[in-house]
């Protein structure tokens, strides 16, 4: 009996180390498509076992869409991509990224436009 117990804590104090939540997001916003290219950073062993489950998009503080996983699309990361139509200066998009089995990672980007390129150089 206390082999099983013994062996049942060893697995539950190892679970952590084989779990974690994404390690970062990236997101490229293309204001002239309104395109969003979205990497979330997780490396994981198997795609299908362990992987970004959800996808959770706000803008300006109001949820605007969600988009659920079975698998992640590379074992370094996770990749979406999204429409965004209502983006404009100014706007905060808050990416809320959840793991299969443990933790979340939330980023929000302020869009800023470049800058018109001077006339003259063209």
């Amino acid at each position: 009996m206390k082999e099983i117990i013994l062996a049942t804590l060893i697995v539950f104090a190892a679970l952590p180390a084989l779990t974690h939540p994404p390690e970062s997001i990236h997101m490229n916003f293309e204001p002239e498509s309104s395109i969003a290219v979205i990497e979330i950073e997780h490396s994981v062993r198997d795609v299908s076992a362990h992987y970004i489950k959800e996808v959770n998009i706000s803008l300006n503080g109001e949820e605007i869409l969600t988009q659920s996983f079975s698998r992640q699309s590379a074992p370094s990361s996770q990749q979406a991509v999204y429409y965004l139509h209502e983006v404009s200066e100014g706007d905060n998009i808050e990416v809320l990224a959840s793991c299969s089995l443990s933790g979340s990672l939330n980023r929000i980007f302020e869009i800023t436009l470049p800058e018109d390129e001077d006339p003259e150089e063209e």
